[in-house]
């Protein structure tokens, strides 16, 4: 799979094995309870595509090279460069808030003093991850669309209060 990934243009430094797991294949037979006939190996290949175009083109061929063992477990788009896109989300949070206490201060005859405090909520959650998709990518062309994803920030910020003078 790895190697079907490589061939669709993945570089090395966007494939890691995320999991490993080993477990006894058993069998129950009467009077006997269970007794172990092997042991099955499985492992989780967690990969980053950043070609959004070709995604479904490589997920295809992976799932193809892997076989009736694949079991592709998700999709989850993200941005290229999250934190940026969060610095212009936390900026647009700012601004709305100095304009709401920038408000507030008018409508109690006041002006915005020194900024006291300043906290950010955590996010809810990361961009929504798209429905499972299972074996189609092997038999039918799947697309991949970016569609459209939101960033939020939630701040909370205090300012000092001055009175004008009169």
């Amino acid at each position: 799979m790895a190697a079907a990934l490589r061939g669709h243009g993945v570089d090395d430094r966007d494939i890691s094995t995320s999991g490993l797991n080993v477990r006894a294949d058993v069998i129950w037979q009467e009077g006997q309870g269970q007794r172990a006939t092997g042991y099955v190996a499985s492992s989780v290949l967690s990969v980053r595509l950043r070609n959004l175009a070709a995604a479904a083109e490589g997920i295809a061929a992976a799932v193809e090279a892997g076989g009736n063992d694949v079991r592709l477990d998700g999709l989850q788009l993200g941005f290229t460069d999250a934190a940026a896109v969060t610095a212009l989300a936390r900026e647009a949070a700012w601004q709305d808030a100095a304009s709401s206490a920038a408000q507030f201060a008018a409508l109690a005859n006041a002006e915005l003093g020194d900024v006291v405090t300043v906290s950010e909520h955590p996010a809810s959650s990361a961009p929504v991850p798209v429905a499972e998709m299972q074996r189609a990518f092997a038999t039918d062309a799947v697309a991949v669309e970016a569609g459209a994803a939101s960033v939020s920030v939630t701040i909370a910020a205090q300012w000092e209060l001055r009175h004008r003078t009169r």
